[in-house]
């Protein structure tokens, strides 16, 4: 199976302990390439059939170009990224860090351009989607928001758990 445009359908994985980023092919489960990127252990990754963003330990984020098979840019980025998700046809980039900020970055001409960030959580932000009119966050401090995508995001409402919160899809 291939995309019209004639790329394979991948799974991106990344291996924590390493600084390596798998790319398979879904159809025939072969490992097709491994991108080292980072100096230290891949934390987050968003992919599409064109671009692969990695965000790390090591406080970058690489923007890797699959059809082109090469690195577009890497960023230095003040703390490490533990989720990232960018958003077609916006071309905007929304992170979630390791001291509770939100950043934006847009993702015009392949290049990533730091727009804001926002403090929104009071402990890791783990989780971060994107639906229009909307950004959902979570975060180790136990909470899941609602934001409207404006500058600053603002909260319409905050749910509270238990524990804390992983992951939101």
């Amino acid at each position: 199976m291939r995309f019209k445009d004639g790329q394979i359908p991948c799974e991106v994985n990344s291996d924590t302990s390493a600084d390596i980023s798998h790319l398979c092919d879904i159809a025939a489960d072969p490992l097709v390439k491994s991108l080292r990127l980072h100096s230290d252990a891949v934390l987050c990754l968003a992919s599409d059939d064109q671009y692969i963003l990695s965000g790390s330990k090591d406080q970058t984020v690489a923007l890797f170009d699959r059809r082109a098979g090469k690195l577009l840019q890497k960023v230095q980025v003040s703390n490490a990224f533990l989720c990232v998700l960018f958003t077609r046809p916006q071309l905007k980039v929304w992170a979630g860090d390791n001291r509770g900020l939100l950043h934006t970055f847009s993702m015009h001409n392949s290049s990533l351009t730091p727009i804001s960030q926002f403090s929104i959580h009071r402990s890791l932000v783990t989780g971060v989607h994107y639906s229009p009119g909307a950004v959902y966050t979570c975060s180790s401090d136990r909470t899941i928001k609602v934001h409207l995508p404006c500058a600053p995001p603002k909260t319409l409402c905050t749910l509270h758990h238990q524990a804390g919160v992983n992951g939101v899809c």
